[in-house]
């Protein structure tokens, strides 16, 4: 017998952490998605990495280029 996942805990909320978060918010509609991050751990900026597939992601979660880049400064 198969159960569906109800709920997915993501520890990290990184740039990773965040980006898986938002992947599957969009892809299974029915289930809740938690992200657990530390206030104490600075931000890290490496956004250098998401360059080359972004704009495949961005379209995948429903964001336009122009609220991204109003979002991310």
């Amino acid at each position: 017998m198969s159960q569906k996942i109800k709920n997915i805990v993501i520890v990290g909320g990184g740039s990773a952490g965040w980006i898986v978060a938002a992947s599957l918010v969009t892809q299974l509609k029915d289930t809740n998605i938690t992200v657990i991050e530390s206030p104490s751990i600075p931000t890290v900026g490496v956004g250098e990495s998401t360059v080359g597939g972004i704009r495949g992601w961005l379209r995948m979660v429903g964001i336009t280029d122009q609220d991204f880049m109003k979002a991310a400064d």
